[in-house]
């Protein structure tokens, strides 16, 4: 048999169960379902390793697809849908949103007539927004002038800097980028969800010559002949996926698209006022952008007030602010620390952010629209973030309810495995102690351990919500280490390697029992990933992972 069907003994290609053509029912336009799965998902950012984010993204994407079918399945007669307009993320992350944002209103996938409003999927639609993801994830790799610039360093060239962003004209830090250039190179890809088509996936198994292999085993376990045979073809599919990519969007230019409802990015942010080095840790705030009708569900959320309580960091350091248009959002969570160039000045009449104001326990009070900010870019950790998911995840599942529609609840957290010991382990601690202490950025003095410790239990406040939260919806947390050198995947032309590790990520760290629903198959069936025993993935204790779980070796 050709490698078109079958690589090896060990493989499967693509059986009916995985992104091929679906056995669900369609929901009209004017039909209503019966039950709603509200799917979240928070998500970290991680640079140009963010293939391995949309990999994970579309097994999620599928693994709501099977709960939604199964419900059919049992249920004769019934429709499910898919809400998945309920998702965070920063810096990357906050592209992998912008992605999603983009192909739920892409009307080739959507389809069936639905006004544009309407972004529940059924599970026709929701598998085919699955293998988009992958698809872009595969297509993700830089090509040879993207490489140059990025090994020359883009950071050359900042005159592309919108000089109303350093309004102030004072710089606090030398950046190694431009962030204009990074999101103009990011920008391919949402470009890419905007004009995606379900005939991309097939055009690029056409010129790779095979069918996406899906095994039928943990890579690990392959022969070393095996193993080379794999990863030749998902070479072969990932160049594909960019040829295809590339000639896609030749003649395609960006349609200005508003941001949709419970999609939102986040950006740390210290008040310019009396703004000096070291700075001050007690002023750092965490601003949650999204549309007008987003902001306000958490402005007036009851449920947020009660998580608010005095004693929780976040409370006083929550702020929330509107904007509709994608750019915008996408300036203001890459501004990171020592890598990009700096967004500070007037938030409002500069900058774009509308209504940037407080969380004062009964609505948001909008601060002055001339306060001025230096935005401190978007590596929150993914429980930071997941307040607003989980505020948002309960508001979509009110909606469905007061439909008369049944609603079932999941939030999914996608973040890098921590180091607490070594203050120097992450970018996050490394920047939280160069910038709030006199210490070095890899210093374990007293003084730098003992902010770290104050910036972890603000992580973990999450945590102590979650475990009240959890009991009526489906919380579930992933991490690994997606460093595979000293250069991002998408530089070492690794992408493909990083959107197998993602995807295989779902099956390796969620609990199969919580869903006992969703047929065997889907939990055995994984990607190629030659990285598979390097220990990039955290194996999950036989509990399952949970929030606290952070440190490698827990």
């Amino acid at each position: 048999m050709s490698d078109r069907r079958r690589i090896g003994h060990w493989i499967l290609v693509f059986p009916l169960l995985f992104f091929g053509v679906s056995i669900g029912g369609a929901l009209s336009a004017s039909e209503s379902p019966d039950k709603v799965f509200v799917q979240c998902g928070v998500v970290q950012g991680n640079g140009y390793n963010w293939a391995s984010t949309m990999g994970w993204l579309s097994a999620q994407v599928e693994l709501a697809a099977l709960r939604a079918q199964a419900f059919e399945d049992i249920s004769p007669g019934k429709r499910a849908a898919i809400d998945l307009s309920c998702f965070v993320g920063s810096s990357s992350g906050g592209f992998i949103t912008a992605v999603l944002d983009h192909l739920l209103s892409n009307e080739r996938i959507r389809g069936d007539g639905k006004p544009p409003d309407d972004r529940r999927l059924n599970v026709k639609d929701a598998r085919e927004l699955s293998r988009a993801l992958l698809f872009l994830a595969l297509s993700s790799n830089f090509d040879a002038e993207k490489r140059r610039l990025f090994v020359e360093g883009i950071g050359s060239r900042l005159a592309l800097e919108d000089r109303s962003s350093n309004a102030t004209g004072r710089r606090w830090w030398r950046p190694s980028a431009s962030a204009p250039e990074n999101i103009e190179i990011f920008w391919q890809w949402v470009l890419g969800a905007q004009a995606y088509a379900p005939d991309w996936f097939d055009e690029m198994e056409r010129d790779a010559g095979l069918k996406m292999p899906v095994l039928a085993t943990r890579p690990r376990t392959l022969s070393q002949e095996e193993s080379a045979s794999a990863k030749d073809g998902m070479r072969r599919l990932a160049k594909a996926a960019r040829k295809v990519l590339d000639e896609r969007l030749r003649e395609k230019a960006y349609e200005p698209k508003t941001v949709g409802d419970g999609i939102c990015i986040t950006s740390f942010a210290l008040p310019m006022e009396d703004l000096a080095r070291p700075f001050d840790y007690e002023a750092l705030q965490l601003v949650f952008v999204c549309n007008r009708k987003t902001r306000s569900v958490l402005a007036d959320s009851e449920t947020l007030r009660l998580w608010l309580t005095p004693e929780r960091q976040m409370t006083k350091r929550i702020r929330l602010a509107e904007q509709e248009e994608w750019p915008v959002l996408a300036n203001v969570s890459v501004r990171e620390p020592n890598l990009m160039t700096q967004l500070s000045g007037k938030m409002e009449s500069h900058n774009g952010l509308k209504n940037l104001g407080a969380f004062d326990g009964s609505g948001s009070a909008p601060s002055h629209p001339d306060a001025e900010y230096l935005m401190f870019g978007g590596f929150a950790g993914p429980r930071m973030e997941a307040w607003s998911a989980a505020t948002i995840l309960l508001d979509r599942m009110r909606i469905a309810r007061s439909e008369g529609i049944d609603a079932d609840g999941r939030i999914a957290v996608f973040g890098r495995i921590e180091n607490r010991d070594d203050p120097g382990a992450s970018f996050a601690q490394n920047v939280m102690v160069e910038y709030f202490t006199q210490s070095h950025r890899s210093d374990n003095s007293r003084e730098a351990m003992r902010l770290l410790e104050r910036y972890y239990a603000w992580q973990d406040e999450f945590c102590e919500i979650d475990e009240g939260f959890g009991k009526e919806v489906s919380n579930d947390f992933y991490r690994f280490e997606w460093n595979l050198g000293h250069l991002p995947a998408a530089v070492l032309e690794r992408s493909h390697e990083l959107a197998a590790t993602g995807y295989n990520l779902v099956k390796l760290q969620t609990k199969a029992e919580k869903y006992p629903e969703v047929q065997g198959a889907f939990w055995s069936a994984f990607l190629f990933d030659p990285n598979d025993a390097e220990g990039l993935v955290q194996e999950p204790p036989e509990g399952g992972m949970t929030c606290r779980l952070q440190e490698r070796g827990l």
